[in-house]
Parts: structure tokens; sequence; C-alpha cells
């Protein structure tokens, strides 16, 4: 009879053994769900953030593209007005006085150096932009990462039977039922 009680008690310790570690695989499982849903949730937030981000960048860009467009129309003109202005110059080299073709010569030289000013502002103005158009690309090329990271984690916490539609109440019952298997875990470890 006493072997018999040894194999009973024997089986009984293997039993709270098994449940045992059934137990700490399911607090595990748990604690691994809890952090994708906090990886989730902070996800959530730099994606929402992102897509702010992104749409500054390009209300910036356009505001920038306007502006560049603008600048290189005004270096074209004044190109043209100080162009023109010599070709007048010279046709009437021969007809005007010493004091007026001087004035002409005065007004050619302030109208190059308004075209050289609007090339650097243009030239400025298309760096701008161009860096603007990279940031787009940029913050939308980490938005299109992160949001293909969600979708995943989505996926995950979803096949676990866990919805992402209302992160709070998952992962208040994630924790919910982390904190009772680590309670089960801690009483089937003590009946060892």
């Amino acid at each position: 009879a006493m072997m018999n009680g040894l194999g009973q008690n024997t089986e009984a310790v293997a039993h709270s053994m098994q449940d045992a570690q059934r137990a700490m695989r399911q607090v595990g499982n748990l604690r691994e769900l809890n952090a994708t849903v906090e990886q989730y949730a902070k996800l959530s937030r730099s994606v929402r953030e992102n897509q702010a981000a992104l749409l500054q960048a390009k209300m910036s860009a356009s505001a920038l593209s306007a502006e560049y467009a603008k600048s290189q129309k005004n270096t074209a003109q004044l190109r043209q007005q100080m162009l023109a202005a010599r070709e007048a110059m010279e046709r009437m080299r021969s007809t005007v006085s010493p004091q007026t073709y001087a004035a002409m010569r005065s007004e050619i030289s302030r109208l190059k150096d308004a075209w050289k000013n609007s090339q650097a502002a243009t030239k400025a103005a298309a760096k701008a932009f161009q860096d603007a158009q990279k940031q787009v690309k940029d913050v939308g090329s980490s938005l299109s990462s992160e949001q293909a990271k969600l979708a995943q984690l989505s996926s995950q916490l979803s096949q676990a039977g866990y919805s992402t539609q209302h992160l709070a109440t998952t992962q208040f019952q994630l924790q919910s039922a982390l904190r009772q298997t680590e309670q089960e875990a801690a009483r089937a470890s003590q009946a060892i």
C-alpha cells in the first residue's frame, strides 16, 4: 500500500509540475502579447505623428514649389529686360548724348545686378524645394514602413483574439489575464 501511495504522490507531483509549466508558458505568452500591444500603441502614436508631419511636409513643399516657380519667372523677366535694354542701348549708341548713354549703361548695370541676385534667390528656392521634396519622400517612406508593421502587429493580436479597435480595453484584458495567470502559476509552483 505504501508503494501505491508513493506512486500516486509522484504522479500528483508530476501533474503539479505540468500545471506549473503550462501556467508559466501561458504567462510568457501573455507577456509577449502585452508587449505587442504596447508596441502597437507606441507605433500607432508614431504613425499619427508621421501622418501629420507628412501633411505638413507636403504643404511646405507645395508653398516652396510656388515660390520657386515665381522666382524662376522673375529671373527670366529680369534677364529679358536686361537684354532688351542692352540691345536698345547698342541701337541708339550713336544717336544719344554721352550723358544719356551713361544713364543707359547704369540702368543696364542695375538690371544685371538684379538679375544676378534673382538667380541666386532662384537657386536657393530650388534647393529649399528639393529639400522639401526629399523630406516628403523620407517621411512618406517611414510612414509606409510603420503602417506595414502596424498591420502586422494588428494581425498578430487579432489571431490571438484581441482587438486593436479598442486598444485600452485590449490592454486591460491582457493585463488582467496576465495577473490571473501569474497567480495561477505561483499557486501551481507552490503545490509542487
